[in-house]
C-alpha cells in the first residue's frame, strides 16, 4: 500500500470535481435552508403542482451539481496533463496524494462551501421574505383617492354593471376593450393602453400568476374621464386576487391583494341618491368590499 502510486491526472480530476460539486451543493442547501427558515403569516394555500417540489433536488443535481462536477473533472484532468507534460510527474504516491492534494483540497473546499452556503442562506431567506411580503393580504398602494368599506349586503343602487372578463390561458388575445382604454392581461402583468395602442401603464404582479381578469371603467367623478378598475385573479387554489385602480390619467392610485372565492365578481353601480358611481368586489358570503371615490383627496 505504501508503494502504491496513483495517476496524477485522475487524482486531480476527481479532487477538483468533488470540490466543484461540494461548493455548488452547499449553495443550494443554503438556499433551501434560508427559504425554509422563514415562516410567513397567513400564506396562500399551496398550488396544485406544489407536490412537484419533491423533484427539486433532482433538478438541482441534474442542472447544477453534475455539470459543475463534470467541468471540475476536466479542469483537473487538464491540470494533471499540464503537470505531466512540463514537470514529468505522471504518478503520485499515497503520501503525496494525501498531503499534497486531498488535505489541501479539503482546506480550500471547507471555507468556500461555508461561504457559498451562507450566501445561499441569505438569498433564500431574502427571497422567502420578498415572496411573503407580496403574498400578504393588504393594500400596497393607496394615494388617498380611493376609500374602502366592508359590507354584509349589496349596496342600494339603481343600476348595476358587471365587469368584462378575460381568461389569460384560453382567450386570444387576452384583452378587454373598455372605451377609451384597452386592458391587456398576461400571466405576470396588467397593461393599460389607449385604443390606438399607446402604452399608458404596465403593472407587474411580482408573485404568483394571473389566470383571469375583470375590468371596467368607473365614473367616480361626474364630467371627468373615468377611472379603470382591474381585478386580476391569481391561481385558482390561492383564493387571491389583486385589485388595480388607475385614475383618469392612467396612474396607478390603488393596489390591493384580497382574499376571494372562485371567480370573484367586480361590479359597478350607480347610486341616484348622490349621483355617484362606485364598484364592489364580492369577497365571499356576507362580505362585500365597496370602493368609492374619496372626496377629501
Amino acid at each position: 500500500m505504501k508503494n502504491k502510486h496513483y495517476d496524477l491526472k485522475k487524482a486531480l480530476a476527481i479532487t477538483i470535481a468533488v470540490i466543484a460539486a461540494t461548493v455548488v451543493t452547499a449553495k443550494f442547501i443554503g438556499l433551501f435552508m434560508g427559504d425554509m427558515s422563514f415562516v410567513p403569516q397567513d400564506p396562500s394555500p399551496p398550488s396544485s403542482t406544489s407536490g412537484l417540489a419533491i423533484l427539486g433536488p433532482f433538478f438541482i443535481l441534474g442542472m447544477h451539481v453534475v455539470p459543475g462536477a463534470v467541468i471540475g473533472f476536466f479542469l483537473g484532468y487538464f491540470l494533471g496533463f499540464f503537470i505531466d507534460k512540463f514537470f514529468k510527474i505522471e504518478k503520485v504516491s499515497v503520501f503525496k496524494l494525501l498531503f499534497c492534494i486531498v488535505i489541501p483540497a479539503f482546506i480550500v473546499t471547507l471555507p468556500l462551501a461555508l461561504k457559498k452556503g451562507a450566501s445561499g442562506y441569505a438569498d433564500g431567506y431574502a427571497e422567502a421574505v420578498a415572496y411573503a411580503e407580496c403574498d400578504q393580504i393588504k393594500v400596497f398602494i393607496n394615494k388617498g383617492t380611493i376609500k374602502k368599506e366592508v359590507l354584509e349586503n349589496l349596496p342600494n343602487g339603481n343600476r348595476f354593471w358587471p365587469a368584462q372578463s378575460v381568461d389569460v390561458w384560453s382567450d386570444e388575445p387576452p384583452e378587454i376593450h373598455i372605451n377609451p382604454y384597452v386592458v391587456r392581461v398576461s400571466s405576470d402583468k396588467v397593461t393599460l393602453s389607449t385604443t390606438s395602442g399607446d402604452l399608458i401603464n404596465e403593472t407587474p404582479i411580482n408573485c404568483s400568476y394571473i389566470t383571469e381578469a375583470r375590468a371596467r371603467t368607473i365614473g367616480f367623478k361626474e364630467n371627468e374621464a373615468p377611472f379603470v378598475a382591474v381585478l386580476a385573479s391569481l391561481r385558482s387554489t390561492s383564493y387571491r386576487a389583486v385589485l388595480f385602480i388607475y385614475n383618469h390619467k392612467g396612474e396607478l392610485v390603488y393596489k390591493e391583494k384580497i382574499k376571494v372565492g372562485c371567480s370573484p365578481q367586480l361590479v359597478s353601480y350607480y347610486n341616484s341618491t348622490d349621483n355617484s358611481e362606485s364598484f364592489f368586489v364580492k369577497q365571499g358570503k356576507n362580505c362585500i368590499l365597496l370602493y368609492k371615490y374619496n372626496n377629501r383627496s
